[in-house]
């Protein structure tokens, strides 16, 4: 499920995830970190139609799984593009919710979209599905 990053991408996910588990404190978070994370989300912001849109649109475009688990996670990996689009709407904070918020959220749900695309292609191989989901890696790659 994981996806080639750069280290200092990794090391945004760290320090977020870290943050998070310390209910959100952001004493490790300096000036640096916030202005990567800020670009981070502007990368990601600028992928809305051409990655989160496009592939919502293409996976609802291949033919129904029909059972129940597939329709399942391609249900739950549509409305996680939908809301990866809808992020574009908030604002990018000029502080540690760059990262502990915005950034975080675009890292855990374009992870979510690449494991249920898998699931999905585990399930349900089929070709178109399977281009869709090396496309949206590879697009998620260039970013991070």
């Amino acid at each position: 499920m994981d996806f080639a990053a750069h280290a200092s991408y990794l090391r945004l996910v760290d320090l977020a995830q870290r943050a998070h588990r310390a209910g959100r404190c952001t004493h490790e978070i300096d000036a640096d970190d916030i202005a990567l994370a800020r670009l981070y989300a502007h990368a990601f912001r600028g992928h809305v139609i051409g990655a989160f849109h496009a592939t919502r649109l293409a996976l609802d475009g291949i033919e129904d799984p029909g059972r129940s688990p597939a329709r399942e996670i391609r249900s739950y990996v549509s409305a996680t593009l939908a809301d990866l689009a809808d992020l574009a709407m908030d604002p990018i904070q000029p502080d540690a919710r760059a990262l502990v918020s915005t950034f975080h959220r675009y890292d855990q749900g374009v992870r979510r979209v690449i494991e249920g695309l898998e699931q999905l292609n585990e399930l349900t191989w089929n070709g178109r599905l399977d281009r869709i989901a090396r496309r949206f890696r590879q697009v998620i790659e260039e970013i991070a």
